[in-house]
Order: C-alpha cells, then structure tokens, then sequence
C-alpha cells in the first residue's frame, strides 16, 4: 500500500526517530563504563583555527602568555580558547610544535576558569580545596616535563592513571592444583564506580596515544560525574601505541574537536633531527637516506640546530657478533667522549638478545670497574641482579642513582655471594668463578631466621637498595622482591619505555634482529626522543634488503601519513568495535 497523504508521512517519519532515539538510549544503557568511547560520538572536527576567528578577536587579551611574552600562533590559540569554554578536545602535534608550552599556559588559565571547582574531598595523591585539575599519562616520564613547570600546588596533581586511581594489591583465594585453597594476587584500581574520585572539572592526558582504551574507561568509571568532566587529550599519533589495547587517543581524534600544532618551536626547521623525523612519519622515501655499508658514516651537522649521525653495520651480522663488537665500541666512545652515560641516552627496540639487557650489562660493567665498584649479587625470589653504588638506574620510571647498599634484616632465601670487585655485571667472578660464602656470625643467625620466614620474610631481597631520584629529589629504600627485579639499568631503554622523555643525546642500535619489530611509529618515535644529537647504528642498503629507516618508514602501525587519513582508520576501527559489541 503506497501512503501520499504529507501529514501521514510525517506522522511516520516522527514515530521512526523517536523509535530510533529510543533504541540508542537503550543502547547506550548496556554499555559499560570502559566501552564508553563506543556511545554516539561527536561529528569529527579538525579544527580551523580560522573558525575561531571571531572569538579571538574578541579575547584578543589571551594572544600573549601570562607566563612569558611569547605569541601564540593561531592553532595554540584555538586550544586555549577550546580549553577555556570548558570543551573536551585533542591537542596534537609533532616533537618541538608546543604542546608543552600550550599545556602549561591552559593550565595556568584554567584555574580562574569559570568551570573549574575545588576538589571537594581529598584522596591519597589530591588536595582537598586545590584547582580541580589533574594531569595524568601512562608513566611518570609522560607528566615530569609538565610538573616540572607547574606551581608547586599543583605539582602533586600531575601523576600516572595507575596512582591517580590507586592502584593496589588485591588477594584472593582460589583452588589449587591439589584442590587446596591457593593465594593470588591481583593489581586492581582502589577508586572505581564503588569508590568514586571526588569531581574533577579538568582531566589532561599527557602521551595520550600510550593510553589503552580499557585503562581510560576505568578513569571514566571512577569519575562521579564523568560528562561534568572536561577531558583534554594531549600527544602525537605517530609515536607507538600503547602496548596492550588501542590508544583511546585514537577513537577520540574521531569523535572529538582536533586541534593539529604543526609550527616547530624547540629545534629550527633546519634542524637534522626534524628533517629525519618528518621524512620517516611522512614516508618520504626519494629523500630517505641511502646507506652504503661500504662507506663511512652519513653525518648530517647543523651546528646550533643540531646533528645526526647514521653508521650502517657493514654487513650482517648475528646477535652474539653485534653484542661482541658493542663489547668493543661502547667502552671505547665512553672514553672518547662521544658518549656520556650519565646523561645520555641509547635506545633499543628489544630487551634480549641484541638488547637493552646485554647493553646494560655491558656499560655498567666498564663504568663500574673504573670507579672500582664493589658489586653485590642481590637475590630476590627466584632472580639474581648485580648492582653496585653509583650506577644509573630506572626506578618505577623515575632515572635515579644507586647511593647505599646493605644487607636486609628478615630476608628468608638463598644467601647470595659475597660482594667482590671482581665480580661482573653477568655473574662471574675470575677470581672464584663458583659461587661461595664464608658465613659471619650475624649470616648464621639470618639463616636460622630465615626457616621459621612468613610469607612477607620470603618477598623480601637478600639486599637492600637506597636510590636517589633526581626528579623529585627524594631517596627512597628498596628491598621487596618485586620492586627489586622491576628496577631496570638507565644507560639504556627500550623505545617503549622511552616515551616522554627526551635527552640531548640519543644512540639508536637498530640489528637485524629486529625487523620484525621495526616500524614507522617505533623509528618516529626514537628519532624524537633527541634534543641536539642523534647516533643511529642500523642495518645499511645490502641487497636484497634496504636499510632499517627506509624499512621501517614504509611499515606503519597506524595506516596514513595524513592526520585525516588516521582518523579515517580509527573512526573505521570504532564501528567495527561497535558492532562487536551490539552483536554481542
């Protein structure tokens, strides 16, 4: 039957929209807190700052920092003005094109914003009655540049998503394989829907593309008032995404106004470093260097804006030759100066094999016999480290100094060797290459301790390790099991746990090993973690391969050069998600 009357029409097309309206409510009612990203999204919006025009020139008070007399370009500006009308947004930019200057003037501004609200509780890391602003990231390193500049009350209130949430040791009860009650242990967040946050009128998420989407739900679902909340997502799509999950940074690039910073602050656009970083996120592989193994090193010197430094291996070799020949070459730009270990830094896609592990070892080892270290084998449950007074560590992502080590009172394992001189960073003393120990009094005492040990006694180290943190100029003593296997040597890291930081030196070890690793993101990534200098060691153009930056560069996670082209693919990424979920 064919309706042509236009009242009747009408009549039918309101009662589908308000069926429809009705269905989405429905909906949107099953989702869970952590999928909440999947809900009805707003149109994406690349913001042109010229929109904005009108409304900054009526602000026109807001084009010069109130911390500096720097001017703002328009696309600062046009985040400024989105951050002070109380709208969630994604602020995204290359290495050097402001965020953190942006960021820290918003901040500044947001507080005698006309949404903002004191904290009406306090929880263990907020202050009752501070701003109601927080910056959080996925590590300490994402929010150090950040708190560093921030008033000293609001210091407090730049943390990880993990502390922000208070995370902490859940125990349970389960069967075991005997069918006897087993205890394990699970990390879960204290604050929750149960358990809310107190309201928090402006969240921040610095290095958002390292944020899974299940970690940002569990923020969303600890916040009383979650749509109250103003949320501001801060970082660069093409550095890694984080390893479990898909970055929420972006889902929300789909749904969210986009501010793109494009204008380089912190190096010259003459800049070697910049140049490199943007012809491996652009694909540019005509102007991509070509590296001949047979030739020296490329060096790219700008002088003041920078220098880069690229040496192919000159032919492939395996790991346990590429760790020999480090053995050789890392002691010897130690003692040239080419290499500073105390403040510079090497980065390396793996842990093992060719990695930061042998690295580690390998630079800890010759620094310490220089200064004549004395070297403590530290046995926490099952695993053996050797560390020794001075050395750089990484400690719960803070780069610190090791300045004591001793003994632990109550620890119930295992009595670990004796401390040596002679003892390397491997575990082999040439002067007793099997390990034996002649108990004191007060060892045979410990040892007879050590049988009646409870639970806590066994998860303590055989040793205890004072580091100091140069971040937040603490010391901080450390001698459970797990706080002593987590802590990593800092002279070299994994591009992973290198994010949020940067250095004024960087040294890149690309091996063939990798290749399976290798990409866009990761490469991007590293490159940009240098200041002044850069020192690439990757494999050169020895047929049939081509070089590792050349390779990797063609290799993205995310597919697009074009910041359009990646929201495309996460805005295809949704509805696949979204249509999971209502199958489901």
């Amino acid at each position: 039957m064919t309706i042509s009357n236009p009242k009747t029409l009408a009549l039918i097309e309101a009662a589908r929209a308000r069926h429809a309206e009705r269905l989405a409510a429905m909906q949107a009612a099953k989702l869970p807190a952590q999928t909440a990203l999947l809900q009805t999204a707003i149109p994406s919006n690349l913001v042109d700052a010229s929109t904005l025009e009108l409304t900054l020139s009526s602000t026109s008070k807001h084009a010069q920092s109130v911390l500096s007399r720097m001017e703002f370009n328009a696309e600062q500006l046009a985040a400024i003005e989105l951050g002070l009308q109380a709208k969630s947004f994604c602020l995204i930019g290359a290495a050097g094109t402001g965020k953190t200057t942006v960021t820290q003037e918003l901040i500044t501004r947001l507080q005698q914003a006309s949404h903002m609200l004191p904290l009406s509780d306090a929880t263990k890391h907020l202050t009752k009655g501070a701003p109601g602003i927080v910056i959080c990231g996925f590590t300490n390193k994402a929010v150090n540049n950040i708190r560093k500049k921030l008033p000293a009350h609001l210091q407090s209130h730049c943390m990880t998503i993990h502390k922000l949430l208070e995370y902490q040791p859940v125990y349970y009860e389960v069967p075991g394989p005997d069918g006897l009650p087993k205890t394990t242990m699970r990390f879960e967040p204290g604050m929750n829907g149960a358990n809310p946050l107190p309201h928090i009128s402006t969240i921040i998420f610095e290095e958002s593309s390292m944020i899974g989407t299940d970690l940002y739900g569990e923020v969303i679902a600890a916040l009383p008032r979650a749509s109250a909340t103003q949320i501001i997502f801060l970082g660069d799509l093409n550095q890694i995404p984080p390893v479990f999950g898909p970055s929420i940074l972006g889902f929300k690039l789909a749904e969210l106004p986009t501010v793109e910073l494009v204008h380089v602050y912190r190096q010259a656009l003459a800049s070697p470093i910049i140049t490199l970083a943007t012809q491996v996120r652009t694909n540019e592989q005509s102007l991509l260097p070509l590296l001949d193994p047979k030739q020296d090193a490329l060096v790219l010197d700008n002088g003041e804006h920078g220098k880069v430094t690229i040496k192919p291996w000159k032919k492939r070799v395996d790991n346990a030759n590429a760790i020999a020949m480090m053995r050789v070459f890392l002691p010897r730009i130690i003692e040239s100066g080419e290499y500073d270990p105390e403040a510079d830094m090497i980065l390396c896609p793996f842990n093992k094999s060719f990695g930061t592990i042998e690295l580690n070892n390998i630079i800890s080892d010759y620094l310490g016999k220089q200064r004549d270290a004395e070297v403590f084998e530290v046995i926490a449950r099952y695993q053996k480290s050797y560390w020794a007074v001075g050395d750089r560590v990484l400690v719960d992502r803070h780069e610190a100094v090791i300045t004591k080590i001793e003994n632990t009172i109550g620890y119930a394992g295992k009595l670990p060797r004796m401390s040596s001189k002679t003892l390397d960073r491997w575990g082999f003393d040439p002067e007793s290459d099997t390990p034996s120990h002649e108990m004191s009094a007060d060892d045979i005492l410990n040892a007879l301790d050590n049988l009646a040990a409870d639970e806590e006694g066994k998860n303590l180290a055989s040793h205890t390790i004072t580091v100091y943190i140069h971040d937040l100029d603490e010391e901080r003593r450390i001698n459970t099991a797990g706080d002593i296997n987590s802590m990593l040597f800092g002279y070299a890291l994994t591009i992973h746990k290198s994010q949020g930081s940067e250095w004024q030196r960087v040294f890149l070890f690309l091996h063939n090993s990798h290749a399976t690793m290798l990409s866009r993101e990761l490469v991007y990534t590293a490159i940009t973690r240098a200041k002044h200098e850069l020192y690439v060691i990757c494999e050169g153009d020895i047929k049939p391969y081509e070089n590792s930056i050349k390779r990797a560069a063609a290799k993205p996670i995310i597919p697009g050069t074009q910041l359009a082209e990646k929201i495309e693919f996460f805005r295809g990424k949704k509805q696949a998600m979204s249509s999971f979920n209502d199958s489901n």
